[in-house]
């Protein structure tokens, strides 16, 4: 999910962010309406966590189909991998927060589970590698992917993922209100169609459960469109924001997932 792709889905990632950071950081984090940043500060930070973003994308990159340090963080066998790719990743974007935004503090998917960071008005969520499952066995879908919080809110973003095409990759960056890009090209919310409803035939992500959990009625049925699930949330955002899919449902995750 990526904010300021209009302002709809800029409320929804604040919404899903707020949820998960509950859970995943400090009760006391400020949160205040009263915005205390300046553009040319958001803009400097927007840049901070593209570049993270993008260094960290290209180092991931060039470990894709090599050999890797596999380890799991739950009790279940195959369940949850993280690699050394994961770990190095992540250090390489925090010394570029620190670096470049030395008050800012981090929480990411490889920090040490009892670690919590301080209360900051500015903190970066993180995932180094959004669909590790799938990177272990050499799929291209998978991705990078850093926010920044003011106090809560997310106000800048960057997703970098694979692509076949010249680079090998897309990177997806916003600012709160300076739009959403990718390289030279804004991106706009794609209108699903005049009735407003989901169009047949197109492709859309949602988990294999939703009919279990939930009563879907028929007059819904038919607008499902193609489904396909990936196994990256992050990645599965990018593609309903660059237009490839027109919607996508995740399960519960925690806050790196939708940065």
């Amino acid at each position: 999910m990526l904010l300021d792709l209009a302002e709809e889905q800029l409320l929804l990632l604040r919404s899903w962010s707020r949820i998960r950071l509950t859970e995943s950081s400090p009760s006391n984090v400020p949160n205040s309406p009263n915005i205390e940043y300046t553009d040319s500060e958001l803009e400097h930070v927007e840049n901070s966590v593209v570049r993270a973003t993008k260094e960290a994308g290209a180092f991931v990159a060039s470990r894709f189909g090599g050999i890797l340090e596999i380890s799991q963080k739950g009790d279940k066998p195959g369940k949850d991998l993280v690699t050394d790719a994961d770990k190095a990743s992540q250090r390489m974007i925090t010394e570029i927060m620190s670096e470049t935004c030395p008050d800012h503090m981090l929480l990411g998917e490889e920090d040490p589970p009892a670690e919590e960071p301080a209360a900051a008005d500015w903190l970066w969520i993180v995932d180094p590698i959004d669909g590790t499952t799938n990177f272990v066995n050499s799929s291209p879908v998978h991705a990078v992917s850093v926010a920044a919080l003011f106090r809560g809110e997310p106000v800048a973003a960057a997703i970098w993922i694979p692509w076949p095409n010249a680079d090998g990759y897309l990177l997806m960056h916003a600012r709160k209100g300076h739009g959403t890009w990718i390289g030279d090209a804004q991106v706009h919310v794609h209108k699903s169609s005049d009735s407003g409803e989901p169009i047949t035939g197109v492709l859309s992500a949602r988990p294999g459960w939703i009919r279990r959990m939930f009563n879907v009625e028929k007059p819904l049925e038919g607008h499902f469109g193609e489904i396909r699930v990936g196994g990256s949330a992050c990645h599965e955002q990018f593609l309903v924001a660059n237009g490839t899919m027109q919607y996508a449902i995740t399960g519960f995750a925690m806050a790196w997932d939708f940065a």
